[in-house]
Order: C-alpha cells, then sequence, then structure tokens
C-alpha cells in the first residue's frame, strides 16, 4: 500500500486561497473537486468490501458541501446512499 500524506488544516487553507485568488478558481469548482475525490476514494473500499450501501454524514460548512457532492457522485456510481445532514 502506498503512503499517504495528509496537509494541516493551514496548508489546506493556504492552498485554497492561492487556487481561488492567485489562478481564480471558484469555490465550487474546488468543493466538486473534492467531493469527487472523496467519492472515489470511497469506491475503491466499498468494492474491496463488497458494499453497495453507505451513508454519508455532513455538518454545515464547507467540508458539508464536499460531503454533499460525494453523495451525489455514489449515487451515480449507482450506491446506495443514505444521507444525514447536521446543522
Amino acid at each position: 500500500m502506498k503512503n499517504i500524506t495528509f496537509g494541516t488544516r493551514e496548508l489546506n487553507k493556504l492552498l485554497d486561497d492561492t487556487l481561488m485568488s492567485k489562478y481564480t478558481f471558484p469555490s465550487e469548482t474546488l468543493m466538486e473537486i473534492a467531493g469527487l475525490a472523496v467519492a472515489q476514494v470511497s469506491h475503491i473500499v466499498l468494492n474491496k468490501l463488497k458494499q453497495n450501501k453507505v451513508c454519508v454524514l455532513v455538518g454545515p460548512g464547507n467540508n458539508g458541501g464536499d460531503g454533499l457532492v460525494a453523495a451525489r457522485h455514489l449515487k451515480m456510481m449507482n450506491y446506495s446512499v443514505d444521507l444525514v445532514v447536521f446543522k
């Protein structure tokens, strides 16, 4: 298995800020990219576990938006998706 590197909260914020200000990425585009990435990784894991059901828990804020996008992509991948939204 490959090593996985995680960015810090500060590094991720700097990356988001740079992409939005210097390269004019809309925040919605970044949300779509993040949500799709989560869905793709989830698909790999769920496929290995031979699961076709998933529950996505989302809260308020930007990460919640990423979760909603991930849930949409998983649904389009034919997973049975339960969605729980906290506020």
